[in-house]
């Protein structure tokens, strides 16, 4: 959801990351969804360092991907 309350994500990005479930999807261009979560198995990291004014406000993200 973005900062105007409208959905944002592609629809065939979701599809093709359902069909293939990797370990870790990430991305950064929504910036208003910056963090982390899982679905479906999936962990999804959102790491946008910037709002939707594309101010720096986020801090990096550290992620542990365990072999």
């Amino acid at each position: 959801m973005t900062h105007f309350g409208v959905p944002a994500g592609g629809i065939e990005h979701r599809n093709v990351v359902r069909s293939i479930r990797p370990k870790l999807n990430v991305f950064g261009h929504i910036h208003e969804t910056y963090g982390q979560e899982t679905h479906y198995g999936v962990d999804y990291v959102n790491a946008c360092l910037v709002n939707f004014k594309y101010e720096l406000v986020n801090e990096p993200v550290l992620y542990n991907l365990e072999v």
